[in-house]
């Protein structure tokens, strides 16, 4: 069985870890991406539970988190209850204060609970990592290059047409193509089957290095307050997703371990068009408009060293469908791009490898069934796939409201 993986970025070398651990030793799998990232942006710093899981049990990375990334306790939301007033810093705090008593024992971790229920991880660091680990697993070939075309054939292997940096043409048969290319999008854009639905979202983010985080403090919190010192799941809630939510927008901040054992922080402004009446994106037009409405921010902001930026207007898109009986499959970016308020961008990816690899094993055991791709993907999209609008509402209704 012959595997290939478009694409070079994390979830693709994620994919071929979950394979080279999951599937027989007969596949074959070849990853097919250029090694320079060609200035796409990284996205997502932080990490929800069912992504850990998968990093954890079924990839065992649970000790290279605990060594190399911050721990993740909670999810923070911040509510200003004078949103007009930028001097008044009362903030209504919603977060998961008190941890879950079923999480599975981490060895050598010394924090509270057995375990983070998640992390904050530095995407830099990690993507650095896990190529590293990919490229010294056996069964797993790189080619630094481009598809640049693809033929899909229903009862035989497919065909992918690839141009190398070195500029060479090759030709490689696949029995599965897996379409992980991020927003190059190569099978959607040949299958002409991306979807541009209604309410669009902006993003404009940036890293911080070196700011004081004890400005993140200078607030008036109303609301549950962590657990303290002695008490059961005490924790430093610097150490959570951090949403500050405003008309039409939010703020992320995830905060991450600089390699330089500099504090390093992700910071980002999601903004919904029909909503919210204005333009973030540079520093510039970010720091007027915080300063309006959530100062705490930006004098984070003032207080350390702009590391890099990145925007990206009218994002949002979805592939339909994602899953074909004829043995290809997109994942990831190249499939969608949702608003990343809850963090889904690589829980929806695990989540794919893990059927996928399913769909592949039936395969391989001669039981492949064409209506298990449908099925997966009805699955997969949940009550979304009933209405045929996948992640068509927009924001969620809270950011609508406020």
């Amino acid at each position: 069985m012959n595997i290939v993986i478009i694409g070079n970025g994390i979830l693709a070398n994620l994919g071929a870890m979950y394979f080279s651990k999951h599937l027989p030793p007969s596949v074959h799998i070849t990853i097919v991406g250029p090694d320079d990232r060609e200035g796409l942006p990284v996205v997502g710093e932080s990490i929800i539970e069912i992504t850990t899981h998968v990093l954890e049990t079924k990839l065992g990375l649970g000790q290279y988190l605990m060594k190399n990334h911050l721990p993740k306790y909670a999810l923070t939301y911040y509510f200003k209850m004078d949103p007009d007033d930028p001097t008044d810093r009362t903030y209504a705090v919603h977060c998961n204060e008190r941890g879950p008593d079923d999480l599975r024992k981490l060895d050598g971790w010394e924090g509270p609970m057995d375990n983070p229920p998640s992390w904050l991880i530095n995407r830099e660091v990690f993507d650095r990592d896990i190529r590293e680990m990919v490229s010294h697993t056996d069964g797993i070939e790189r080619i630094d290059g481009h598809v640049r075309d693809v033929q899909i054939c229903q009862d035989q292997q497919h065909t992918l047409f690839i141009e190398k940096i070195s500029g060479e043409q090759i030709q490689m048969d696949a029995d599965w193509v897996i379409d992980v290319s991020g927003r190059k999008q190569v099978l959607p854009r040949k299958l002409n089957n991306i979807i541009r639905p209604e309410g669009q979202r902006d993003c404009f983010w940036f890293r911080v290095a070196g700011f004081d985080r004890e400005l993140l403090k200078k607030i008036n919190a109303l609301g549950p307050m962590p657990p303290g010192p002695g008490e059961p799941y005490h924790y430093d809630r610097y150490y959570s997703t951090h949403h500050f939510m405003g008309r039409g927008n939010w703020i992320w901040m995830i905060p991450m371990k600089g390699e330089d054992e500099r504090d390093l922080m992700s910071i980002g402004f999601v903004s919904h068009p029909d909503h919210f009446d204005g333009n973030v994106s540079t520093m510039e037009s970010f720091l007027e408009q915080v300063d309006k409405t959530h100062p705490v921010v930006s004098d984070l902001v003032r207080s350390g060293e702009i590391v890099d930026t990145n925007v990206l207007k009218r994002y949002h898109y979805v592939v339909n469908p994602m899953y074909s009986a004829e043995r290809w499959a997109i994942i990831g970016d190249a499939a969608y791009a949702p608003d990343p308020l809850f963090s889904n961008g690589l829980a929806f990816g695990t989540i794919q490898w893990e059927q996928v690899g399913a769909m592949i094993r039936k395969d391989m055991e001669g039981t492949w069934m064409h209506p298990m791709s449908r099925v997966w993907l009805r699955l997969f999209w949940g009550r979304y796939w009933q209405h045929r609008q996948p992640f068509q509402t927009g924001m969620p209704p809270c950011m609508i409201r406020y």
